[in-house]
């Protein structure tokens, strides 16, 4: 849907195999957001992407980008194929290939870095919360928290009721 873009200015889609790898060993495949041009791709834990920040030039006013998603839902997946229900979470973006050791930062560098920093905490976040939930599925598979929810399933239906009305 866009009828001008250069890659240069970023936002362009990116697949990734393996997000947490090196970016030297996470295969990754660029898609430009050229016009008629449809990506389609199973949507699972591992269906990592992102759009790297768009940066466009004084001389691009006006220009933006634009995209459609459509997702199409299955009633029921096997077991081996699902997680529990979970957050979203961005691809972190590399570091720079320009910060190098040695080196003084410039302001925009420092910026870059503790956006950088940011997306670490969401990935330590990320993992947190699948444990959590690892954590809480052993819980619920426990004989006895499955015997009180079966006990207390009427009493859970009636409360229901009340608060719909």
């Amino acid at each position: 849907m866009n009828d001008r873009w250069d890659p240069d200015w970023g936002g362009c889609l990116e697949l990734h195999r393996n997000p947490w790898l090196a970016p030297s060993e996470d295969e990754t495949q660029t898609v430009i957001p050229h016009p008629n041009r449809a990506v389609i791709f199973e949507t699972t834990e591992n269906s990592w992407h992102r759009f790297p920040r768009i940066a466009l030039p004084d001389d691009a006013t006006g220009i933006t980008r634009r995209t459609g998603a459509v997702y199409f839902y299955t009633a029921e997946r096997p077991a081996e194929q699902t997680d529990p229900s979970h957050g979203t979470y961005d691809v972190p973006r590399p570091f720079p290939e320009h910060v190098a050791a040695g080196q003084p930062l410039e302001i925009s560098q420092v910026r870059e870095l503790q956006e950088l920093r940011r997306n670490q905490q969401f990935r330590y976040l990320s993992e947190s919360e699948r444990e959590l939930r690892e954590h809480l599925e052993r819980i619920n598979r426990l004989p006895r928290v499955r015997l009180g929810r079966a006990l207390t399933w009427p009493l859970r239906k009636v409360r229901d009721a009340l608060r719909a009305q």
